[in-house]
């Protein structure tokens, strides 16, 4: 059982920066334990702590670093963009390029190579499509309105798969930034939203 216990989040969300830096914990460690299993004690060292683990691997610390970075960097630019924050595929490869810093000499590259989801029947895009299919895919979910919509468009991207690693990661980093779309469309606010995140964090397609 993780001791993330939930959170109330207030109206002043953005300006709480000890409860925000507890949200971007919450959802970097939620979505690396997916991918990597990594243990929660081993997050809480290296980022809570700035202790490194002495039975940790340099690439589980670079992963640790990175997927939190990211999605600080995710939220301070929802924060300060508003309802002007975008996705495109610039960002996105952005963002993956963050998260493998120092882990994937391709980091911000999509794959070159055919991607096989272990367990699954899906076909990934084909490298040579993948960068269409990506600009189709942040035209056709630019504005998605609600929960059902930002699913869909996950486990579009999912299929995409666009990267040679750290698909699911980015993922749903776009997940908790759609959320501040379908909030402003439901007349809420979107630290009201970012809870949801712990939800999406067990998505696993």
């Amino acid at each position: 059982m993780l001791s993330y216990p939930p959170i109330a989040l207030p109206e002043d969300f953005f300006d709480e920066h000890q409860l925000r830096q507890r949200v971007v914990h919450r959802m970097s460690f939620g979505s690396l334990e997916i991918e990597t299993g990594t243990r929660e004690e081993d997050y809480k060292s290296v980022v809570e702590d700035d202790t490194i683990p002495h039975d940790l691997h340099k690439q589980e610390v670079l992963e640790i670093n990175g997927i939190t970075a990211t999605t600080n960097r995710m939220v301070a630019e929802v924060c300060a963009e508003g309802v002007t924050y975008a996705i495109d595929s610039r960002r996105i490869r952005d963002w993956q390029a963050s998260i493998m810093q120092g882990i994937r000499a391709d980091a911000g590259q999509y794959s070159k190579k055919i991607r096989i989801l272990p367990d699954t029947d899906i076909q990934t895009t084909t490298p040579e499509d993948i960068e269409a299919e990506v600009e189709y895919w942040v035209a056709r979910y630019k504005n998605v309105n609600t929960l059902e919509e930002i699913a869909n468009a996950h486990a579009h991207l999912e299929s995409i798969h666009p990267f040679g690693d750290g698909n699911g990661r980015v993922g749903r980093l776009i997940m908790a930034a759609q959320c501040r779309g379908a909030c402003a469309v439901s007349e809420c606010q979107m630290p009201k939203c970012i809870g949801c995140i712990p939800a999406f964090n067990s998505t696993r397609i």
